[in-house]
């Protein structure tokens, strides 16, 4: 048997972690919104969108994932950053003037898979590394495919009456 500690390994550069450029627009979906704690107590909700693959123009960067970080204001930690939460449901139709949340969970709840167009940035840091951010958020140029949703048939549906057992149906 050989010496394990001389065997060889081949790396590949994994291209899916490379920097989006500066200012591309991409169309997005937001996948989820956690609610995560910082070590240090700060909460905030960690958005995730992932970009679209049903749209060409996302070319190489489609299914990937970006985040942004809705923060908790300093002075009211229950309260999230109402200018980050009204650039995200500006992107979206509404009837009137304005749209009213009683709570979070119904912000996230109205967010969560709405389609949106994200401008990409760049934050530079010298400690961490640079990475992509969503600066701005856009209305979508691309309608969401549409999922009919699918009733059954008058032969499919089951009642009461239906599941029924009759003593004369068993076999003993």
């Amino acid at each position: 048997m050989g010496d394990k500690r001389f065997m060889s390994y081949e790396i590949n550069k994994n291209t899916d972690y490379e920097l989006i450029p500066d200012k591309t627009e991409l169309e997005c979906r937001i996948e989820k919104m956690t609610f995560k704690t910082t070590t240090s107590g700060r909460r905030y909700i960690d958005v995730s969108f992932r970009v679209r693959d049903d749209v060409d123009s996302n070319g190489q960067f489609k299914n990937r994932v970006l985040f942004k970080a809705i923060w908790s204001l300093k002075d009211k930690p229950d309260m999230y950053n109402p200018v980050d939460i009204s650039n995200l449901t500006n992107t979206q139709d509404y009837e009137g003037n304005s749209i009213t949340f009683s709570t979070i969970d119904d912000v996230i709840t109205y967010l969560t898979g709405i389609s949106l167009r994200v401008k990409v940035g760049i934050e530079e840091s010298e400690q961490y590394g640079n990475k992509n951010i969503c600066s701005k958020f856009f209305k979508t140029n691309f309608a969401p495919k549409k999922v009919e949703k699918v009733e059954a048939t008058k032969s499919e549906q089951t009642s009461e009456e239906d599941l029924s057992v009759v003593s004369e149906d068993l076999p003993f």
